[in-house]
């Protein structure tokens, strides 16, 4: 049974984190952020995901986020993400996890939200933080790069005059996860279709050479034929979901 709990309250809003719970002790928590473009979806369209996963033994976490506004810029999404991480290690203990690893598992527009909470270089400017906020991430066709199609996300893609110009490329590239990778950030397992018309399979690609270029774990899968939404129930079969979240579960391990 899902449970939900306040975590943040912010603009007149309660925002609510979903739980549940494996039958016994959790191997470890798995803080789930749904796509949507940071514009849409809910926490909902993971539920059938966080059923697989607690079915293993993990703890399944499901943040709701405050979406995009108009006119484009995903930072309260970012920041929500990092409160939830922090309110989900703040409860550790209450939640069963303590001393157990917090994974961070997106996919597509919730990919990047994973990523980030997996660098520290972002993590710092976000909340403060001294390392990354995810001790490991599960990046499903994941965006990384916000200097290209995706910079309408940080407010705009056309800015007027030189200054203007290279101040909004800095900051989109200060919250690109393919651009802030260090060495100690979180290791990274990518699943990406070849067939994605969404999000570049090549981005994906530059992001695992830059993790390993930097002493960071990267585990990369390339599936033929597989497009944008693979992960997603009504959109790839389901058995074909359920077999990719077997291979998941067996790599975020104990």
């Amino acid at each position: 049974m899902f449970f939900k709990e306040i975590y943040k309250r912010i603009e007149g809003r309660e925002l609510y984190l979903w739980s549940l719970r494996p039958a016994g002790p959790p191997r470890a928590a798995v803080l789930m952020l749904h796509g949507g473009g940071w514009e849409r979806e809910s926490p909902a369209i993971l539920f059938r995901h966080a059923e697989f996963f607690a079915a293993r033994g993990y703890l399944a976490l499901l943040p709701e986020y405050r979406l995009m506004p108009r006119g484009g810029d995903l930072m309260c999404c970012l920041q929500d993400c990092a409160d939830a991480a922090l309110y989900a290690r703040a409860a550790a203990a209450r939640y069963g996890f303590a001393g157990k690893k917090l994974a961070a598992f997106g996919e597509s527009a919730g990919g990047y939200l994973a990523c980030c909470l997996g660098s520290a270089q972002i993590a710092s400017r976000v909340c403060g933080a001294a390392g990354p906020l995810a001790d490991a991430v599960v990046d499903i066709n994941g965006i990384v790069d916000l200097t290209g199609r995706w910079g309408y996300a940080l407010g705009g893609t056309q800015a007027r005059g030189e200054e203007a110009f290279c101040a909004l490329f800095r900051r989109q590239a200060e919250y690109s996860p393919l651009y802030n990778v260090r060495a100690g950030d979180a290791p990274v397992c990518i699943w990406h279709g070849l067939a994605d018309t969404v999000v570049d399979p090549k981005d994906s690609a530059r992001y695992a050479y830059a993790l390993r270029d930097r002493g960071v774990d990267a585990q990369c899968r390339f599936l033929p034929g597989k497009e944008h939404a693979f992960l997603l129930y009504g959109y790839g079969a389901d058995e074909e979901i359920a077999a990719l979240l077997q291979e998941i579960a067996d790599r975020l391990g104990p």
